[in-house]
């Protein structure tokens, strides 16, 4: 034995439990599971800080925030597409990836409104929280939209934060909605590798989920379907995961199953419908290729409790949705028989009601999006065929897919337009799936160098650009200066000032008319109770455009029984840039052309009996409860 293998004379042996070798191949393997991930996360957060600067600069109305933004956003989506197409990534990896990806498009939400509800819908929501904080039970009066208030679990969640837990409503929502992003993001992640039986195409799978025109901002928001999706993410990951699992795993995954299946009941009407059926449509394939099934665990249990819930929940609480959803879904297939009959010739892509045009290479990346789809979609359905036709679940996947050049056709409608963007947020479910498997076809496993890469992760990025480019309006992808009946372009401190106003002074509850950005934040901030005409079946709007308040005008006062009138002068000034001042339909169905006429607002003045009761130079209140009263 060598000399300096000995210790020396009165000192203490080191006692080594790895020698050298071993700790480098501990660390290479650890290395080699994190891969990228610490890398790509300084990336994500620098871009998350471009996205950030983009904001403010939008703000201040610089002409550069547009710019800024896109670049954030690539910055944000590309490293982590290019590294997930990737054959060499470790399966932690891979969700550490799709977390940060994400939470971090959760956060250009976030940048965009990081201090207050601007998105319409959450002042509906928000009115919830309110209701349940005040009353201490569920399903009361939601004036903003009364189905709403018959879908309460996103509230139910939010206030045990804000009674318990001291927050705010606004923040409560952020942390309600993070978390549930996660939740999102990772259980399409685990069931698109049970489908697939791969994770690196479960990654690109769930990678081009995000690419989705609903998912950046309108499933962000504080809304019950953002809620909604993961809990369906999650029912369906438990059902397809407790088929061939073993026995001591089966009871865990059935419970987690229910229970979600009965949230999902009290979340979101149209998620819960559609997960049934997904969960129908997965139950006949398995019984038509039964001679081909290899599950071990029939889905009839899970299938018929999904059915029930929905039916009982339909029938005692919320029978109303089927008037509230039946003109959504079918105006836009009226409209598009209409257009194949040539009775009507349909919308103009990329121009909103006020005239704004996309620029060229919005609509040019717009139709590129689609055409990469277009044109994928077939590779990647006929590899479920030859690899995954054994699998119901797979094929059920690959029929949801097929749907989707469908709803391509409802975007050329003015009424189904809005349907065929949040439709993708169930579609690409089967979407992304087929492409995912499009992808790692090109893709073959024995080329490992990044060049192989890029062109896919190009191709992804120009899904996704198209994506935020074809679900969100330019206009309102970033804060800015105010703009009529714009929604989130439309709240700025005058619209909030006035209606704290009226919750200080007028007092809650009042009933009163508004225009559709002012009567959102009466709804919120003023916590009054709006009459609209889909909520109280009056067209209340005729009171507000209508030049002059004749005997037509004084009934609907009367029969909403309207205290207050808001008028906002801004309106006069400009176009609505969604089509309306009010309510949709009020202009006939059709676009303005001139904006609204300054007599409409002004004539309240002229009547002796209406008084002003606030005046901040824009926004009028009046007081109308004499023309009320009067026999």
């Amino acid at each position: 034995m060598s000399s300096n293998a000995l210790p020396q004379s009165g000192a203490r042996p080191t006692i080594r439990l790895f020698d050298d070798n071993t700790i480098a191949a501990s660390e290479q393997v650890e290395a080699s599971v994190w891969g990228w991930l610490p890398v790509l996360s300084v990336i994500s957060a620098s871009a998350l800080l471009l996205l950030a600067v983009a904001n403010s600069r939008a703000r201040l109305g610089a002409p550069d925030a547009e710019l800024l933004f896109w670049v954030g956003l690539v910055g944000l989506v590309a490293p982590n597409a290019l590294r997930l197409f990737s054959s060499t990534a470790a399966g932690v990896e891979r969700v550490g990836l799709i977390i940060i990806l994400g939470v971090g498009l959760y956060l250009v939400k976030v940048l965009h409104s990081p201090v207050q509800f601007t998105f319409y819908d959450e002042y509906g929501h928000w009115r919830n929280v309110q209701n349940i904080l005040e009353t201490h039970r569920l399903f009361a009066e939601n004036p903003f939209q009364p189905i709403w208030a018959y879908y309460p679990a996103l509230e139910t969640v939010t206030t045990a934060l804000v009674g318990p837990g001291g927050l705010s409503t606004f923040a409560a929502a952020l942390l309600v909605l993070g978390a549930t992003r996660v939740v999102f993001v990772v259980a399409l992640y685990l069931f698109f590798e049970e489908v697939g039986k791969s994770g690196r195409v479960a990654g690109i799978a769930t990678l081009l989920y995000m690419a989705n025109p609903s998912y950046l901002f309108f499933d962000s928001q504080f809304s019950y379907e953002s809620f909604a999706l993961p809990l369906a993410a999650l029912v369906l990951y438990g059902a397809i995961a407790r088929r061939n699992a073993p026995k001591n795993a089966r009871l865990g995954l059935s419970i987690a199953v229910v229970l979600g299946l009965m949230s999902l009941m009290m979340a979101h009407h149209l998620t819960s419908y559609i997960t049934a059926i997904l969960l129908l449509g997965w139950w006949l394939i398995s019984v038509m290729r039964r001679h081909e099934w290899s599950e071990r665990l029939r889905p009839e249990g899970i299938v018929m409790l999904a059915v029930v819930l929905n039916v009982a929940w339909f029938v005692y609480i919320s029978i109303q949705t089927l008037g509230y959803l039946a003109p959504t879904l079918g105006g836009g297939l009226r409209e598009l028989i209409s257009m194949i009959a040539g009775e009507t010739t349909g919308r103009e892509l990329f121009r909103s009601a006020s005239g704004d045009v996309a620029p060229l290479w919005e609509r040019t990346v717009g139709f590129a999006s689609v055409g990469c789809i277009l044109l994928c979609l077939p590779v990647g359905l006929y590899q479920i065929w030859r690899q995954l036709r054994h699998d119901p679940v797979a094929l059920l996947l690959a029929a949801v897919a097929m749907a989707y050049p469908g709803s391509l056709a409802l975007r050329l409608t003015s009424a189904g337009a809005e349907t065929a963007v949040r439709s993708s947020g169930f579609l690409f479910i089967g979407v992304a799936f087929a492409l995912a498997l499009a992808a790692t076809t090109f893709a073959s496993s024995r080329r490992q160098h990044w060049r192989w890469y890029l062109p896919l992760a190009t191709w992804a990025i120009v899904i996704f650009v198209g994506g935020v480019i074809g679900g969100w309006a330019r206009w309102a992808r970033l804060p800015g200066p105010y703009l009529v009946a714009a929604d989130t372009r439309s709240v700025e401190r005058e619209g909030i000032a006035a209606a704290q106003w009226s919750y200080e002074v007028l007092g809650k509850q009042n009933r009163i008319l508004a225009d559709r950005v002012n009567r959102a934040l009466m709804t919120g901030y003023g916590e009054q109770r709006p009459v609209t005409g889909y909520g109280d079946h009056l067209r209340s709007s005729a009171v507000l455009l209508s030049t002059q308040l004749g005997s037509r005008e004084r009934g609907i006062l009367k029969a909403g029984r309207i205290r207050y009138v808001v008028a906002d002068q801004r309106l006069t000034k400009a176009l609505p840039v969604l089509g309306s001042y009010v309510e949709r339909g009020e202009h006939g169905n059709t676009n303005y052309v001139a904006p609204l006429d300054p007599a409409a607002l002004s004539k309240f003045d002229r009547v002796t009996k209406v008084s002003r009761v606030f005046d901040s130079g824009d926004i009028v209140i009046y007081d109308v409860g004499a023309l009320v009263r009067d026999p």
